[in-house]
């Protein structure tokens, strides 16, 4: 029986998206390099480097997705599949990185407050919302079905929540004059960023290494197989993410009669179905009789 390999994600929308994503980001950087040298602005060159993260971000998560298109060939058995899975710790790390450097910039900023204009930035910061809000609305369907996307839509909202804090520091600023309050927002900021950042660097190194991928119970997919009436049981199951859409089962099924080859065929297409149903679209079943000792586990 034939694999069949299933993507949940419309890859032509996707790739939209990757692209329309990339030109915003390139154009509001671009604008904020502009303007920061006409005005001679430190803060706005600071912010378009940092900005600069997402069009990488972007660029990972992209180069990842067209690598994953590629048909397997020769020893890449797999295709290139296993990209998506490394592009998303890569990205977890850099925006792990970039809240690191908000909180230093935060410090600095709260221990000792400078003078601000504030009308500049809430106007740079509001243009920072806007464009970071809709690259992340754009990621926004996909983002539970691929951990890639998911990565770099919470680096653009990241961005988004650091612009809505920079505005609302500035609004504070403006009526009170209370510099300090620039540095408090990026620390409050940086905190609910590193809570999702930090689950994103632990789920994608996790499929990295191969453990069961998140959402996937074990228990319940034995339960499952040895419902149907020929199997008697079912051992050395090993689950994992071929690719962040993509995963992959092997398992034992003991069966309960010297089945011939055209009805274990048979079964073979109803566990196949089952496990279709709990999303493993690529399983390879080895059938043993109740009689089958092994010498070795290697063997079995």
């Amino acid at each position: 029986m034939a694999h069949k390999h299933n993507q949940s994600i419309n890859e032509l929308h996707l790739s939209r998206v990757f692209f329309l994503g990339i030109i915003l980001n390139v154009i509001y950087v671009v604008v904020e390099i502009v303007y920061g040298l006409l005005l001679n602005s430190s803060a706005l060159l600071s912010d378009a480097g940092h900005n600069f993260g997402d069009i990488i971000s972007l660029l990972i998560g992209a180069i990842a997705f067209y690598l994953a298109k590629i048909k397997p060939k020769g020893n890449y058995t797999y295709g290139l599949n296993k990209i998506t899975v490394f592009a998303p710790f890569v990205n977890s790390i850099l925006l792990l990185i970039a809240v690191g450097a908000v909180v230093m910039h935060s410090f600095k900023r709260l221990l000792s407050p400078v003078p601000l204009d504030s009308i500049i930035i809430m106007i740079v910061a509001s243009v920072g919302i806007f464009i970071n809000s809709l690259s992340a609305w754009l990621f926004f369907k996909d983002r539970k079905k691929d951990i890639n996307v998911k990565v770099v839509f919470w680096h653009l909202v990241a961005d988004a929540l650091v612009s809505v804090g920079v505005v609302l520091g500035a609004i504070i600023i403006k009526f009170t004059g209370a510099y300090w309050i620039d540095g408090f927002v990026g620390l409050v900021i940086s905190v609910i960023i590193l809570v999702s950042a930090w689950e994103l660097l632990r789920d994608s190194f996790l499929m990295m290494i191969d453990v069961v991928p998140k959402g996937v119970d074990i228990e319940d997919i034995k339960k499952v197989l040895v419902a149907e009436s020929e199997v008697v049981s079912v051992h050395h199951i090993h689950v994992w993410a071929i690719s962040t859409t993509l995963l992959s089962l092997t398992v034992h099924v003991v069966v309960s009669n010297n089945y011939t080859l055209k009805e274990l065929e048979q079964i073979k297409v109803k566990l196949k179905n089952k496990l279709a149903k709990k999303g493993i679209l690529h399983s390879t079943i080895e059938f043993e009789s109740q009689d089958f000792q092994c010498k070795h586990d290697y063997e079995c």
